[in-house]
């Protein structure tokens, strides 16, 4: 008891010992900064305005020169420093694209007259500002947030799209990709709902979680849990202190493995392929081979069980 409190308290001077040092370096005024703006703007062929068609602050309509017909994009790029970031797709044939968030003043002057260039849609949510980081939220203030909300029809496929976030999650729901990447250096990755041909999802600290993705998974997280729900076709998994979590909706390979957790796979009855697994160390359980394709799962942990089970 002892201890844990000698621990506690040692955690706590820390904190207050970060605290008053960034006060020195930054300043006050850098720390406890007013509430961001928020920002929402409309991007479409006919060209970009804000949703009310008013610029923020102004008393005209402003028409931006942004002009993006969706239609033609090949690749979208997203880049964000300090914030959660959220893509949706919507299929009702309005093609354009809507930008909400709350951010710094710098960050969205730059995303509000974004162009694209050769089919390639880039939003930089990138921030200068070192002591992001440290900035205190008072409610939520401070919270930095991006959201992208894709307006296409039913048949559009995108090429590429690729996103990298350093502190805060990404998360994407619908869309047909052919490729896409998503990395969070700080936060929890996630996507549901996602048809494509390669699907490659990343977290060095977080969770990475991928729901009903019709596509090829490479999946991995430094510190975190994997959970994939209802795949379909291959699956790479791989953790390093986390579990690992499989969930079929069709048979499959399977290449999966956890330096520091367990793996569990459960497969769908259709599954009649080989078994390869090893442990160091805990307890291995899986159901009879069936010989009848030469589709394997593969399963290595260091310190976790393994289990199969059938759905």
């Amino acid at each position: 008891m002892n201890w844990n409190r000698a621990t506690m308290n040692m955690v706590g001077i820390v904190c207050i010992m970060a605290g008053v040092a960034g006060l020195i370096y930054y300043g006050p005024n850098q720390l406890f900064k007013s509430q961001l703006p928020s920002y929402e703007y409309r991007i479409s062929a006919e060209g970009s305005q804000d949703a009310s068609g008013q610029e923020k602050g102004a008393d005209k309509t402003s028409d931006y020169e942004s002009r993006i017909d969706v239609r033609e994009l090949e690749s979208i790029v997203i880049n964000a420093d300090y914030g959660d970031v959220k893509v949706s797709w919507i299929n009702d044939n309005k093609n354009m694209i809507e930008l909400k968030g709350q951010a710094p003043e710098a960050v969205i002057n730059r995303i509000r007259d974004v162009q694209a260039e050769n089919g390639t849609l880039e939003l930089n949510f990138e921030d200068n500002d070192n002591a992001g980081w440290l900035n205190i939220n008072i409610g939520n203030t401070q919270r930095r947030y991006h959201e992208i909300i894709i307006h296409t029809s039913e048949n559009f496929v995108l090429d590429n799209l690729s996103s990298k976030v350093s502190a805060g999650t990404f998360e994407m729901t619908g869309g047909h990709i052919k490729q896409l990447e998503a990395l969070s250096n700080l936060g929890r990755v996630k996507v549901k709902n996602v048809t494509g041909d390669v699907v490659k999802l990343r977290s060095d600290s977080g969770q990475v979680v991928a729901d009903n993705v019709d596509a090829e998974i490479e999946a991995s997280s430094s510190l975190g849990s994997v959970e994939l729900n209802q795949t379909k076709k291959n699956v790479q998994a791989s953790a390093n202190a986390g579990s690992v979590s499989i969930v079929q909706a069709a048979a499959h390979p399977i290449d999966a493995e956890s330096q520091l957790g367990s793996v569990n796979i459960r497969i769908v009855p259709e599954y009649n392929g080989k078994f390869d697994l090893k442990t160091e160390l805990g307890s291995v359980s899986a159901p009879n081979e069936k010989h009848g394709s030469d589709m394997v799962i593969k399963v290595r942990t260091e310190a976790g069980s393994i289990k199969i089970v059938e759905k």
